[in-house]
């Protein structure tokens, strides 16, 4: 059974929903006995692993969403609704449609929360789509043994990032005159103030450097161009709208690290932001080279 959660976080049931979408579906009445009548269809859980456990992990922290997190944690439940209503069958089809109800429950819940609240019914969806596997999370204990099992897409590397921010400090690396803002780039990984974070515009995108201007692909088919220039570790950036703001960059051969306030703006003072701290998030993104 579903459950919405009011302002204050209280548990409001849903089951008419349900009832009313079975109804729907099978052209009956209300309360006609579906037993049976709907053919059950399982999921492969690997080929879902990566939206599974970015999910998990969203859901199963003890620490407060914030609002980065609950636009994570939404978009990542409507990207798999998405993924899942993709395939036949009435089955598959309630399913998805419950993800949607849930990514909009999980779109109220406050960003000074955790996502308890939805964690039964995100159980309850799991096990009917997916075949069980031992690192789907159930607490927060479970997650350091599901980031064991399952490479996250998703996180920053926070060892390059370090890597990257004692460059800066000693001097080595790579010049800040631009030298290595070239060719073409995908984001393999993404945070959004220090949460794995999902989006459908930057989530695979690929970064394509063309000095004066910047062209960016996402997956889902938008394409971006900006310009920019180069000011030591940061770029000054300008979209076609004409609105301006600053990204923080850092590459070497193989990687680059850019860090940027959602909206742009003002220069992030590093690449990584931690969770409870004002403002806008940042949002840092890890990128390999396109070869």
């Amino acid at each position: 059974m579903l459950r919405a959660v009011d302002q204050k976080g209280t548990p409001i049931a849903m089951r008419f929903i349900l009832v009313s979408l079975f109804s729907l579906l099978a052209g009956c009445s209300g309360d006609a006995d579906f037993s049976g009548s709907i053919p059950i269809e399982t999921l492969v859980a690997e080929e879902y692993r990566q939206e599974i456990a970015a999910i998990d992990r969203l859901l199963f922290t003890e620490r407060a969403l914030e609002e980065s997190g609950v636009r994570s944690l939404v978009t990542g439940l409507e990207e798999l609704a998405a993924r899942v209503g993709g395939h036949s069958g009435v089955f598959l089809q309630i399913e998805a449609r419950e993800l949607r109800l849930l990514a909009k429950l999980a779109s109220r819940v406050s960003p000074d929360a955790t996502g308890e609240a939805l964690r039964n019914d995100w159980m309850r969806i799991r096990s009917n789509l997916f075949d069980d596997r031992p690192w789907f999370a159930r607490s927060e204990s479970d997650l350091a043994h599901a980031a064991s099992v399952v490479t996250q897409a998703t996180p920053v590397d926070e060892g390059r990032v370090e890597v990257d921010e004692q460059q800066e400090k000693d001097g080595s690396g790579d010049d800040r005159s631009g030298v290595g803002l070239s060719g073409c780039w995908r984001v393999t990984s993404m945070q959004a103030n220090g949460f794995p974070a999902m989006d459908a515009e930057l989530s695979g995108s690929v970064w394509c450097f063309d000095r004066p201007e910047i062209l960016v692909r996402s997956e889902n088919g938008v394409r971006k161009r900006f310009t920019f220039e180069v000011e030591s570790e940061f770029l000054a950036v300008t979209t076609d709208a004409g609105e301006q703001g600053w990204i923080r960059w850092r590459s070497d051969k193989n990687w680059m690290t850019l860090a940027f306030f959602d909206g742009l703006g003002a220069r992030p003072d590093a690449f990584t932001q931690r969770p409870g701290m004002g403002g806008p998030p940042l949002i840092t993104l890890g990128l390999t080279a396109v070869e």
